[in-house]
This record gives C-alpha cells, sequence and structure tokens, in this order.
C-alpha cells in the first residue's frame, strides 16, 4: 500500500504542475532584449502604468497585444503624417495605422509595408524614416513605401536608439551598452555622452519642454528585464536631469521598445513602445495653437523683377530675378541684399535654390541657352557650373549638400535632365526621356 501511494506523487505533481502553469511562459521569445540570466516563470501581461509621481498624463494607451503578427516583434514607436508606425525587428514589415483611436492614439489600420528589416528604434526628420539594424547602419527610408532610400555608416558605435536632432541636423544613436553619439549627415562624428545604462533602445530628441534647453529622452530595459527605465538627459552637459523607472509585470514582457518626441494637436507628446504589448503616448507640454499664416508686403532694393524665392528657414531666404539679380536675407525678410556678385546682368535669372545662408544656385536662361552659377560664400562670388545650349531650366533642387538635379525644356528631342553629386561644381545627364514623353 504504501509503495503504491509513493508511487502516485510524481503523477500528482506533473498533473498538478500542467494545470496550474498552463498559460505561463519563460519571457517573450520575440521581446529583444539585453543579455539577461534571469529565467523566472511569469504572465504574459504588460504593464504600461507609471511610476507614483510621474509627472507626464497619459495622452493613449493603445494595447496591441492580442493582434496577430503585431504581437510578434514590433518595436516601434513613431508618428508622422497622420499615421502611426510599427516595424518589427526580427522581419521586414511595417504596420501603419491611422491616428483616429482615443486621444489620437492608433485606431484602424490603414495597411502594410515592407522594409529592409531588423531595424529596432525608428526617426524621422519630418520627411523621412531613419532606422538602425543595431550596426553601425543607418537607413533612410520612403514612409509610403518602405524602401530603403539612402544607407548611412555612423563609425561612432551601433544604432539601436535614434534620434532626428533637427538643432544640429544630424543623428543621435547608441546601443545597448555604450556612449550616446551625435553624428551629422555624412556620418561624421560630432559629439559623445558618456552613458552607463547597459539597454538602451529608445530614444528623443527634445528641445521644446524646457526653454533654452535640449534633452535626450532614453527609453532603456531596466536590469533583469522586470523594469523599464526612463531617463532624461541633458544633451550640453550630459546630466540625466529626471529618471524614472516603470515595474513589468514579468520577466520580459512589455520591455522598453522605440522611443520618440513629436509635437501632435498642439502637444509635445512622448511616444513608448512597450514590446509586442502597448503603444503609449505621454503628453510632456502643452503647445500654442499656431499661429496663422500672414503675408506682409516686404520692399525689395531692386527696381526690376523677381521671379524665384527658395527659403532655408524663419530667417535665411534667396531671390533672384530679371538681368542677373540675386537677393538675400537673414534676418526674416527685414532687410533684402543684392548679391548678385559677378553674374551676368544680360541674363534673367527664372530659378533659384539656396541650401544655407551662404549656399545657392541659379539658372539663367538666355537665348544662347542654359546656365547654372553656384555660389558658397553668400554671393560674394558665383561660379559658371554649366552651359547647354539651347533649352530652358525650369527647376533646380538641391536634396543635401552633395546631390543637386535640374530639369527643363527639351534639348535635342530629349528634356533636359541634369545631376551633380558635388554640390552643383559638375553636372552630368540625369536619364534620358524622349520629349515625346509628358512633361513641363
Amino acid at each position: 500500500m504504501k509503495s503504491k501511494f509513493l508511487a502516485l506523487i510524481p503523477v500528482a505533481l506533473i498533473g498538478l504542475l500542467l494545470a496550474g502553469f498552463a498559460y505561463v511562459q519563460i519571457g517573450d521569445p520575440n521581446a529583444d532584449v539585453s543579455p539577461t540570466v534571469n529565467n523566472e516563470f511569469v504572465s504574459n501581461e504588460a504593464d504600461t502604468i507609471p511610476p507614483p509621481g510621474f509627472p507626464y498624463p497619459t495622452v493613449f494607451n493603445f494595447n496591441y497585444s492580442l493582434i496577430g503578427g503585431m504581437n510578434g516583434g514590433t518595436v516601434g514607436a513613431m508618428w508622422l503624417n497622420g499615421k502611426y508606425y510599427f516595424n518589427r525587428w526580427n522581419g521586414t514589415m511595417i504596420y501603419r495605422y491611422n491616428d483616429n483611436g482615443p486621444g489620437g492614439g492608433p485606431g484602424t489600420l490603414a495597411d502594410s509595408i515592407t522594409y529592409v528589416g531588423s531595424c529596432r528604434d525608428l526617426a524621422t526628420d519630418g520627411t523621412y524614416l531613419y532606422g538602425g539594424p543595431a550596426t553601425t547602419v543607418l537607413y533612410r527610408l520612403d514612409p509610403n513605401t518602405g524602401a530603403t532610400l539612402k544607407t548611412f555608416t555612423l563609425a561612432g558605435g551601433s544604432t539601436r536608439a535614434v534620434a532626428w536632432d533637427p538643432n544640429r541636423k544630424g543623428f543621435w544613436n547608441t546601443n545597448f551598452g555604450g556612449n550616446i553619439f551625435f553624428h551629422d549627415t555624412n556620418g561624421v562624428l560630432k559629439q559623445t555622452i558618456t552613458s552607463t545604462l547597459t539597454a538602451k533602445y529608445g530614444m528623443g530628441f527634445d528641445s521644446t519642454s524646457s526653454p533654452d534647453s535640449a534633452f535626450l529622452w532614453v527609453w532603456n530595459q531596466g536590469s533583469g528585464s522586470t523594469t523599464n527605465e526612463l531617463y532624461k538627459i541633458h544633451i550640453q552637459s550630459g546630466i540625466v536631469k529626471a529618471s524614472y523607472i516603470f515595474t513589468l509585470t514579468g520577466f520580459q514582457v512589455g520591455i522598453a521598445g522605440g522611443a520618440e518626441v513629436l509635437v501632435k494637436d498642439n502637444k509635445l507628446m512622448l511616444l513608448l513602445n512597450f514590446q509586442n504589448q502597448a503603444l503609449v503616448g505621454k503628453k510632456l507640454k502643452d503647445l500654442a495653437p499656431p499661429a496663422p499664416s500672414v503675408w506682409s508686403e516686404q520692399t525689395s532694393p531692386l527696381t526690376t523683377a523677381l521671379y524665384s524665392v527658395s527659403a532655408v528657414d524663419d530667417f535665411v531666404a534667396w531671390a533672384c530675378g530679371a538681368a542677373g539679380k540675386v537677393l538675400r536675407t537673414t534676418n526674416k525678410g527685414v532687410n533684402w541684399v543684392n548679391v548678385s556678385g559677378n553674374i551676368p546682368a544680360s541674363g534673367d535669372l527664372y530659378n533659384i535654390f539656396a541650401l544655407n545662408s551662404t549656399t545657392a544656385l541659379v539658372t539663367s536662361s538666355p537665348a544662347a541657352g542654359t546656365y547654372i552659377y553656384l555660389t558658397t560664400n553668400g554671393g560674394a562670388n558665383w561660379t559658371q557650373t554649366l552651359f547647354q545650349a539651347g533649352g530652358f531650366c525650369n527647376a533646380l533642387w538641391m536634396t543635401d549638400a552633395n546631390n543637386a538635379y535640374a530639369v527643363g525644356d527639351p534639348v535635342g528631342g530629349n528634356w533636359f535632365l541634369k545631376r551633380s553629386t558635388n554640390g552643383g561644381l559638375n553636372w552630368s545627364d540625369w536619364g534620358t526621356v524622349p520629349s515625346t514623353q509628358a512633361g513641363w
């Protein structure tokens, strides 16, 4: 009798284990986590409740843990042009959601697009998406198609967390461990912030919440993957100005994913992704509604006509017109200065594109043909960098300091299409498109 009783004990224990832990898992198999040795049994539920005293109210909490595909490696925290972007780090899918949900958060699924894959945190400059696969590579992505438009190499460190800095015109990037780096768009390392954090995943740039200061919000997976940590780091000094600890329900469930700071609905928002679980929007600050656009007439120092204008930012703009004249303002149009330099007065200037306060391209199309002139010293001197017999240049554009494009009327049966890869110094044919095809 005793032997039979003892024999039943293992069977009973096995049955108890099967019944009691039928819905328990070890961590999240789709979570992208920093190295850990913790192997606790946990429930499959993320805790997005902020810690006591957290000063930033929740605007929305979008739980996607039960949406198939979305809950299998999603780390993105991004909003651009009315859509939220959820990218998978372990695949090539980006899910795009309309911002018609509660609190202006994700609502209905708009569509899904494919991309190069493996990106973790996302950033945007307002036009493109950027993301890195935890290597020194950073991709520029088309937000509508997911296509890779450009590849950067940020030699200072691998890119897991990334943030676009609109003030410095470049990228902050970091990996799980190590320092935080700033690179310009040519991949040149410009600044390093010393960091001892070991599981950084998301990052957002903020120069709005506090006057005259710029910060990085860093979303970090806490020790043992049972907490998430949010840090506000002062960029100039590298000092942590604030930190908050989010306690998770269980090990590796809802760990920190991507993060982003953005302006939406007159609010400065912080987006935090709890991997495979939820995207949460926090309000950092209420912002005044944008002032309505007001047009005011400004006085030109010229008596000749102006045909084209190119604004660089709120302060700097260039204009060009008849008789080879170029104007520039650096104080919002309060004063316009004649910077025509040595451009021949015999040709009217119909198009101008300004890259910054010192560099600009203009086109002239007198009877002899089409000319392009370049200045790199604010208009003090201009260099003729292209002459094309015949034709008429209709538009100029520069995508960055190197790449410039010019398009115009047909020459020799083909549309005028020119491209420069060295800032407008030299030009070559961009393509061959017969003039029988529609164009302008």
